[in-house]
């Protein structure tokens, strides 16, 4: 989820991921932000994801 000055997007900190390279390739996409992982395993347990962190009430 591209910010003004940051990405945030999920990380899930398991056995055989590839939260490093997802983090490389969004840098190179956006290489003038702030990359800000958020680790989503427990929100995951429950069936969401970056939908459930990003919505306001």
């Amino acid at each position: 989820m591209p910010l003004k000055l940051v990405v945030i997007f999920p990380v899930f900190e398991v056995e055989g991921n590839r939260d490093a390279e997802a983090i490389e390739v969004i840098q190179s996409i956006y290489p003038d932000k702030k990359m800000e992982p958020i680790e989503m395993n427990e929100i995951a347990k429950e069936g969401g994801l970056m939908n459930y962190i990003s919505w306001t009430g």
